[in-house]
């Protein structure tokens, strides 16, 4: 899926939880509007984590050079430069843009998750957070995206269909005129509000 990247770049990010501080580890981190996601290394496209940036927060330590992100579930992320050569400039350069990205962000009203039956009858989850609907296999958390199926940029939706459905009330999600997504919702006034 074609997403606009604000920034990209190599840290090393290293999770502190309420027990231990765990090791810290390189990943390839893509920046786009909403979400920061992260993969092993720039050329594997697997994605290893994203997080969704509402009401996160960022602060520079440069004391420890390296940025403390905090995601309004109460994870905390220690993210730090391996640009050797300047990496204060480096961590700025991050620090400016996940606070605008945090800013725009903090200000989508669109949020909420909902779980359909899809064609086969299978219980599937979608979350639509700002610009974003994530598609999962199983009841969605946080940061995890090991059950995140597929992700569609709103403004990629080309045309919103009602279905006939047997089990309920349909609607099919398309981009560039190919479906993308057809849910089928328990009720009638839920396919209307999440059309809407």
């Amino acid at each position: 899926m074609a997403q606009l990247a604000v920034h990209h770049g190599y840290l090393n990010k290293q999770r502190h939880t309420t027990l231990n501080i765990r090791p810290s580890h390189s990943r390839w981190f893509v920046l786009h509007w909403g979400f920061l996601s992260y993969y092993t290394k720039k050329s594997n496209k697997s994605l290893k984590g994203q997080l969704f940036l509402k009401n996160a927060k960022v602060e520079v330590d440069r004391e420890n050079l390296n940025l403390l992100l905090t995601t309004r579930e109460g994870l905390e992320y220690a993210l730090s430069s391996q640009n050797k050569e300047n990496p204060i400039e480096d961590l700025d350069h991050w620090f400016h843009a996940l606070s605008y990205v945090i800013s725009d962000a903090s200000s989508f009203d669109n949020e909420m998750t909902i779980s359909v039956k899809d064609e086969l009858g299978k219980t599937v989850w979608y979350w639509l957070q700002g610009a974003y609907l994530r598609y999962f296999t199983s009841q969605p958390v946080a940061h995890e995206v090991g059950n995140l199926g597929d992700f569609i940029c709103l403004d990629e939706i080309t045309e919103l269909d009602i279905l006939m459905a047997d089990n309920g009330y349909g609607l099919s999600i398309c981009k560039n005129n190919e479906v993308q997504f057809q849910l089928v919702f328990d009720e009638e006034a839920d396919r209307d509000y999440f059309k809407e």
